[in-house]
């Protein structure tokens, strides 16, 4: 399971990225502040990108998926699937604790 988030405007802007795998963070948490340069291995998003086996040749991961394309929000493929909640809050749960975080479940919905 991976996360990337970039927020940029006009070129400039802030990275955060994480992987984990079998429940366990293999990746991160990564940030990059607006004005860092990126780290010689390349941006949080380019890393999480290259985790999960994206191979960018000449151009970096970012821009080969698509997401440098100034296209607006929303991404070039997308998936649709179905899961339990479950499957993806536990072990997020059980990461962010061990890694020393706080955890805060959020009920949505009517109560």
């Amino acid at each position: 399971m991976a996360y990337a988030e970039a927020e940029y405007f006009g070129g400039v802007g802030e990275e955060n990225a994480a992987v984990w795998r079998d429940g366990e963070l293999v990746l991160g948490p990564l940030h990059l502040a607006e004005g860092e340069p990126a780290p010689a291995g390349g941006s949080p998003v380019c890393q999480v990108l290259r985790a999960l086996g994206v191979h960018a040749g000449q151009e970096d991961e970012f821009m080969a998926v698509g997401l440098g394309s100034g296209a607006g929000p929303a991404l070039a493929a997308t998936e649709t699937f179905r899961f339990d909640s479950a499957q993806v809050r536990d072990p997020l749960r059980d990461t962010v604790l061990k890694s020393g975080w706080t955890w805060r479940g959020v009920v949505l919905g009517e109560l």
